[in-house]
């Protein structure tokens, strides 16, 4: 069973993501604006979730993927903010699901 996130974490769940503003589509600049002023948020699908962090490499941010399995945590890259997209997270999702082996 996938663990719950905290309750304050802004959530994607199917195409928008879900915080203590009104719903946002995914893919519309609407989201990729939230991306830039926030740092965290998590991903649920059928097909696998993650917590999302953005993260300062050099001079730019860059966001990444962590699920925790067993003790063990997993990482994986997800891109600049502007390669966030509806797809890149359900492929991450997936490339998660099949690291844990669930």
């Amino acid at each position: 069973m996938p663990r719950k996130e905290h309750h304050s974490t802004p959530t994607i769940v199917g195409r928008f993501l879900y915080s203590d503003l009104p719903a946002i589509p995914i893919d519309t600049p609407a989201f990729f604006d939230w991306l830039s002023l926030h740092s965290t948020f998590y991903f649920d699908s059928p097909i696998g979730s993650f917590t999302a962090r953005r993260e300062l490499r050099a001079t730019c941010f860059f966001w990444y993927a962590f699920r925790r399995y067993h003790k063990r945590l997993y990482k994986a890259y997800l891109g600049r903010p502007a390669d966030l997209s509806a797809a890149r997270l359900l492929h991450i999702a997936q490339l998660l699901a099949e690291k844990v082996g669930a």
